[in-house]
């Protein structure tokens, strides 16, 4: 029997955001819905598309200057997209997939059209207020991965209210990628890395939010006091170049790895003494969820949404070089009890805020409660 309801939930592109997008699209009983997926840019790619559970996925290929301005060619597309699918409900991840589909909905009745949205900032221009207004005009419904990020929309001046936007922590199928965990010695061994290094370990996108000047001034002074230590960097950007300048000038070039992006990276998390979070502004930061699962101890700034993932738990001041190596060298001073005890608090607080379960529970109650649906 087919679903009565169906679903389309538009990303900008892949490899970003994978994940997260996916956790959306598991919320919704296939019994219920059918679910479409839409690709803006980026080539088809069947790898891609047998990793999504979805009726349909599809990808329109656009280039990025067809997404401008009106964005004629896409609007078309899914204009006819959603009226033979006959689409209810739209989830939009990132601004320009939700500009689209507002103006998509000129021509086409969604019952429910809800905005994702990732990042700080995403109104901060007066062509995105003024749009974003519009949004807010139209009945749009907006998701914020913390309450810091509902407050920088709100505060943006679109003209939002409380009851417009959704605070919703992301969350991990905690169960499924337990068991997909590399042991400590395996992702060792992945890493090339001896079994006797401390390591402190960092998975991010190399952009100026993450602060890594921060990170390695402070790994300099970590590495003056605890000469068996090693600092990996997994992840990929436009600041690798400048950063290993940087790793030379600090004189610290043997003992910093870039790894380049993983796949799946979290799993080898494990391999890690402490992870670090360097961030000036952290809308929510996923990759510490995945730290609490591996049960390896955090090393955190205080930078947005990150004290909504872990609570009391101390963090340390945006750019504080001091602060952040105290941290780490108390880290290696821990016993193994005090470690564990650490770790596990973190662990009881990941099941019991950033479950599937308690996403989706929150997730469908918002919709639930919209009268148009």
């Amino acid at each position: 029997m087919t679903p009565a309801k169906a679903l389309l939930q538009i990303r900008y592109g892949y490899p970003g955001l994978m994940t997260t997008c996916d956790e959306y699209l598991h919320s919704f009983d296939k019994c219920e819905y059918r679910k479409i997926v839409v690709f803006l840019c980026g080539k088809e790619n069947e790898a891609i598309r047998s990793s999504i559970e979805a009726d349909k996925v599809i990808f329109l290929q656009l280039e990025k200057k067809q997404l401008r301005g009106l964005s004629i060619s896409a609007v078309k597309q899914l204009l006819y997209l959603c009226r033979s699918e006959k689409v209810d409900i739209v989830l939009a991840h990132r601004y320009k997939s939700l500009k689209i589909i507002v103006l998509t909905s000129i021509f086409y009745d969604f019952k429910i059209i809800m905005g994702i949205v990732h990042r700080f900032g995403q109104f901060k221009t007066l062509a995105r207020r003024i749009t974003g207004k519009t949004f807010i005009q139209r009945g749009i419904k907006l998701v914020a991965v913390s309450e810091a990020l509902k407050k920088d929309i709100l505060d943006s001046g679109i003209n939002a209210s409380p009851d417009d936007v959704l605070a919703l922590a992301n969350c991990v199928d905690i169960e499924t990628m337990e068991k997909d965990l590399l042991s400590r010695e395996k992702s060792r061994d992945q890493l090339h890395l001896a079994k006797d290094l401390f390591v402190v370990g960092t998975i991010a996108r190399l952009s100026e939010a993450k602060d890594y000047p921060t990170l390695l001034r402070s790994f300099a002074a970590v590495k003056k006091q605890i000469n068996k230590s090693v600092l990996v960097i997994v992840g990929e950007g436009h600041l690798r170049s400048e950063l290993k300048r940087e790793v030379e000038q600090l004189q610290i070039a043997d003992s910093v790895i870039f790894t380049g992006r993983i796949n799946n990276a979290w799993r080898i998390i494990p391999a890690f003494d402490v992870f670090v979070l360097s961030s000036q502004y952290e809308p929510f930061g996923r990759v510490l969820l995945e730290a609490m699962l591996a049960k390896v101890p955090i090393v955190s700034t205080d930078s947005g949404g990150t004290r909504e993932v872990l609570g009391d738990y101390p963090l340390q001041p945006p750019g504080g070089v001091t602060q952040i190596s105290r941290a780490v060298i108390d880290m290696h001073s821990m016993t193994s009890t005090e470690k564990e005890q650490l770790t596990d608090n973190l662990y009881d607080r990941l099941q019991k805020y950033f479950s599937r379960s308690y996403f989706k529970e929150k997730l469908l109650m918002f919709i639930q409660s919209l009268n148009n649906f």
